[in-house]
């Protein structure tokens, strides 16, 4: 009668840790994907981790002794799941990396910026309101901010002119409290508001109060910094 294969020890080793492998993917993609992603990832490792256990059991408990698998084989077949798991791994890290670039990234919101101010522009000693919707929290909003003239013919305002910038609601204190037309104003944005509300003043450093501007916000942003 021929002599047994012994069990093959390594093999039973590659095939423990693809099964362990097999069982922590699994779980990632649970807690940290969703929708096609996770129901096609999910299946291939739970398949891996399934054939891993098979592949282990005839070493453990073989039919008859002398069925016990060819170890060259076994070790052929757990090598081919750890490269499956390996290009699980790699799926996994860069939907992971999507995610947080996503999440993290500067978001352009010129375009739901509302502004309050009166049809002639806004007078020096006066000021306008700015509203934006914050949908993706980030941790500063910036806004740039500008002034055009009201009344082109009666001289440039513009020149003589600073905007003084105050949160009202739903975030920190703006920074800088005054700049000149064309200057950014960041504010903090606190987490889980709607939206962030600011009034913007005007002063004419000529004392000019019917030196009318009309403000102006060229590019908004929600960014991390």
């Amino acid at each position: 009668m021929a002599e047994a294969p012994q069990r093959d020890r390594g093999g039973i080793v590659l095939g423990l840790s693809a099964l362990v492998w097999a069982l922590v993917l699994v779980v990632a993609f649970v807690l940290a994907t969703s929708g096609v992603s996770e129901i096609v990832a999910t299946a291939v490792t739970v398949v891996t981790a399934i054939t891993s256990v098979l592949a282990l059991v005839p070493q453990y408990f073989p039919p008859k002794p002398e069925q016990r698998p060819n170890p060259g084989l076994l070790r052929a077949a757990i090598w081919a799941m750890l490269f499956v798991e390996l290009a699980c791994t790699v799926f996994l890290g860069a939907l992971l990396w999507k995610r947080h670039h996503d999440a993290t990234k500067p978001l352009d919101v010129t375009g739901v910026v509302i502004t309050t101010q009166d049809a002639a522009g806004v007078r020096p000693g006066s000021a306008m309101t700015i509203r934006v919707s914050v949908s993706d929290y980030r941790r500063l909003l910036t806004l740039r901010l500008d002034a055009d003239d009201s009344d082109p013919g009666r001289g440039s305002c513009r020149s003589f002119t600073s905007l003084a910038p105050l949160t009202v609601l739903g975030g920190g204190a703006a920074r800088p409290a005054a700049l000149r037309p064309g200057g950014v104003v960041t504010v903090p944005v606190y987490r889980q508001v709607g939206s962030v509300t600011l009034k913007v003043g005007v002063v004419n450093d000529q004392g000019d109060r019917n030196c009318m501007v009309r403000i102006s916000i060229r590019e908004a942003h929600l960014t991390n910094g």
